[in-house]
């Protein structure tokens, strides 16, 4: 297996026979990048290729996996290159497990997207693939192969030992004797050949040698951690395939049970995808994405928004922009609830956010306000999520955050979340008036961080509970950071009026406007929000003091 890396520069002598020259961008020098990422099996010299997003990329952009240069991957097979690099057998197990895993989020991709263009040839669109969705590829194969040997262990050394037995009671000793010469040990004649009194070859014996044979290959091609010490190995030479398969298709129709039936199976499925590649009536297997940042978007997608009819309108907004993720959640003030906004970036660690991508998270945040505004007049229902209170005409605060997927390069073998706040990167504020936390035009953008590893993991998985669980954690995570960070900037008080509240709020409107809101079922008292150091505080804090307290969560 080789391993690529998205946009870095190659010397084109060293990968032009790896890629069709189609999915090879020039650059200067006689240097050549592929800016697109995913697998290509390259069926005419053997190697499966792998192309990694580069975000697995160090911060000086030349090694990954911690310390191996990106350009030793081309030049002999990566597991030789992770041993010179004295990697442990966790981080070797890691780096092929990570590369299996990333082909599934491809695929994963592509049967979640069903109107995404795939496409045969280079007419590029995110995806392009000569894998349909409804097709096998040999990778997928290979997985199902491997699934198999790890769900179904006890029963192939129960049919191991048994089908031992049965070879021991059908020997003809009296033939044996007189034909096959012994090893002695001991003075004890020990005899590694024996002669069968049924000449009938036990087919579960004949699948299982294939099937091993298989895993095999799969441990010395791939380097899965299987361990096959104790078992006949069946030689793999020129002839396998093509043999392997004649013998497959000749006990297809004997008896197995439902189990063994389906690695029969799998096993001539492989064998005939393998047979046709050597006809060469195809060449190469690939899939591959031009847009990866498409593709990350879905995952995170998939991890944190909510899906239902309301939210994919909200995706959708009307001036043609698409929202990566939107869920509802628990606002600062509680009981009442807001929509939280995220848009999903994948980058490499050291790049910062284009203000272009800051502007317009300050606008999906503005249409989202604007979209629940126009539902709350229309019909003013009660379950309508509340942005915006009538009495003191202030906005609840909106929630706005990006999402960066990040690697761990001196903990590559990481698969826990590491979801958290990105220190390295300021919240984004954008306002109308200073000293207005409730206005609507008051809006920040925070910065979080997640694992990638983790990422690509949960993408492939299909575990509801663990999938709930995570979101359940995120979101609180992303409420309470976002609200410290508030709460370094602004003091909060209970404002409690001594006359009628509606007058107070008349009264003072000019003085107080984007400076107050009301919860929807506290009707005496009132949230006041003040910038911190602002010089009108003052002025407001002694005009009030007798009705004011500090704001306790």
């Amino acid at each position: 297996m080789k391993i690529l890396i998205e946009q870095f520069d190659y010397d084109i002598n060293t990968i032009e026979n790896l890629l069709p020259q189609i999915f090879l961008t020039l650059k200067q020098n006689a240097k050549v990048s592929v800016d697109l990422v995913g697998y290509y099996n390259h069926f005419e010299i053997n190697e499966t290729i792998i192309i990694l997003p580069k975000i697995f990329l160090n911060e000086n952009n030349n090694c990954v996996f911690g310390n191996i240069p990106v350009s030793d991957f081309i030049t002999e097979n990566s597991l030789e290159i992770l041993k010179n690099h004295q990697k442990s057998n966790s981080d070797i197990d890691f780096v092929y497990r990570f590369a299996f895993i990333f082909y599934l989020s491809l695929r994963e991709f592509q049967q979640r997207n069903s109107d995404n263009t795939i496409t045969k040839a280079s007419n590029t669109k995110n995806i392009i693939s000569n894998i349909e969705k409804t097709d096998i590829s040999e990778l997928d194969l290979v997985f199902s192969l491997l699934r198999f040997y790890q769900e179904n262990k006890d029963l192939i050394i129960f049919k191991e030992k048994e089908t031992e037995k049965q070879h021991f009671k059908k020997t003809n000793w009296t033939k044996t004797t007189h034909k096959k010469n012994p090893i002695f040990q001991d003075n004890t004649p020990i005899y590694t050949e024996n002669n069968q009194k049924n000449k009938t070859q036990d087919n579960d014996n004949q699948l299982l040698r294939i099937f091993f044979a298989v895993l095999y290959r799969f441990k010395k091609q791939y380097n899965f951690n299987i361990s096959l010490e104790n078992k006949s190995i069946q030689k793999i030479n020129q002839d396998f395939d093509r043999k392997s398969l004649q013998i497959l298709k000749k006990i297809k129709n004997q008896y197995f049970s439902d189990k063994f039936k389906k690695l029969l199976l799998l096993l001539i499925s492989y064998f005939e995808k393998r047979d046709k590649t050597s006809a060469k009536e195809s060449k190469e297997e690939f899939i591959l994405c031009d847009n990866y940042n498409i593709v990350f978007e879905d995952m995170i997608d998939k991890l944190l928004s909510d899906n239902n009819a309301t939210i994919e309108k909200m995706k959708n907004q009307d001036d043609g922009k698409i929202v990566d993720h939107i869920f509802e959640y628990k606002s600062f003030f509680e009981p009442d609830n807001i929509f939280y906004i995220g848009d999903a970036k994948y980058y490499k660690q050291t790049t910062q956010y284009s203000k272009n991508s800051i502007y317009k998270q300050h606008t999906y945040a503005k249409n989202i306000i604007q979209y629940n505004i126009n539902l709350f007049n229309d019909s003013k229902p009660n379950n309508l999520v509340r942005y915006r209170d009538e009495l003191t005409e202030g906005y609840n605060i909106t929630p706005n955050f990006f999402i960066q997927g990040y690697i761990d390069h001196q903990n590559i073998a990481d698969f826990s979340d590491n979801f958290q706040k990105d220190n390295t990167q300021k919240p984004k504020i954008s306002f109308h008036f200073e000293n207005r936390i409730f206005d609507r035009d008051t809006l920040f953008v925070y910065n979080f961080r997640i694992n990638f590893v983790f990422v690509l993991q949960s993408y492939i998985e299909n575990t509801e509970n663990n999938l709930q669980e995570f979101k359940k954690h995120t979101k609180e995570t992303i409420k309470n950071e976002i609200y410290t960070h508030i709460q370094q900037k602004y003091d909060f008080y209970i404002l409690t009026p001594q006359t009628n509240i509606s007058t107070f709020v008349k009264d003072n409107f000019k003085l107080l406007n984007g400076k107050i809101y009301q919860n929807s079922n506290d009707k005496t008292h009132l949230i006041l929000g003040l910038e911190k150091n602002h010089i009108e505080n003052e002025t407001i804090k002694n005009q009030f003091k007798n009705c004011i307290i500090p704001y306790q969560k």
